[in-house]
């Protein structure tokens, strides 16, 4: 059953927690409205609830989980109707545009696991929440890996968009930015020593230590260089 979460921190959210199944989508609203989104602090806030959910998910009464989805759904406008607001109002006066196709909804899977390959999959950006995804992978069932992978909106008009540009700049969303985890350039700015605990680098070598070792890590994009140090830190 969807239950609607209100939410004062963040956005309402559609809840469903039923046997083996957990899932949140979070109704993030309007990327043009609401001026200079941030995708971070997006993710924070919805990262927030996640635990919260999680946390309270009871495997005794429900079984482990076998289907579990986070989305935040964004409004995207036309390049036509912010053209127009531009035109006849002031910034301060911008509002939420009508959406007038479904290719105007946009969106973005945070956390998604695909049963099928046995793979949770995550986006970089959740580096600093490993904490939530470690206990999210005691309780899913039959997890063989976890995927950090790059990924942009989809399911709209933007989906085959190769960077953020109409976010970014259409969109005066500045801070709307993918995190790219660069674990070379971090391990050379930390020389001579690697011991800050913020680095992408030792939060992953917590997160291999604190999961299940039977499950494989797996990262999307990145160089061999930075694969290479991944393994040399028996992260992967």
């Amino acid at each position: 059953m969807k239950e609607r979460i209100k939410n004062n921190n963040f956005a309402n959210y559609d809840l469903i927690k039923r046997k083996s199944h957990l899932s949140l989508e979070f109704d993030a609203g309007c990327l043009w409205s609401r001026q200079n989104v941030s995708k971070d602090v997006d993710i924070e806030k919805c990262m927030l609830d996640v635990n919260k959910e999680v946390a309270n998910y009871d495997t005794k009464k429900l079984g482990k989980i076998k289907y579990f989805e986070c989305t935040l759904i964004y409004n995207v406008p036309l390049i036509e109707q912010i053209k127009e607001q531009k035109r006849s109002l002031n910034k301060s006066d911008y509002h939420e545009v009508e959406i007038t196709n479904d290719q105007q909804v946009h969106m973005l899977f945070v956390i998604m696991y695909d049963q099928k390959s046995s793979t949770l999959i995550i986006l970089n950006d959740l580096v600093d929440y490993l904490d939530t995804v470690c206990l999210l992978s005691e309780k899913i069932d039959g997890i063989k890996k976890i995927k950090f992978v790059l990924s942009g909106l989809g399911g709209g008009f933007l989906e085959n968009e190769t960077d953020n540009e109409y976010i970014q700049k259409d969109l005066e969303n500045k801070d709307w930015e993918d995190w790219i985890l660069d674990i070379k350039s971090e391990m050379k700015k930390a020389s001579p020593s690697i011991n800050e605990a913020d680095l992408d680098i030792n939060l992953l070598k917590d997160f291999r230590k604190n999961i299940n070792s039977n499950i494989k890590i797996e990262f999307e994009d990145l160089e061999k260089d930075e694969l290479k140090i991944l393994k040399e830190n028996k992260i992967i």
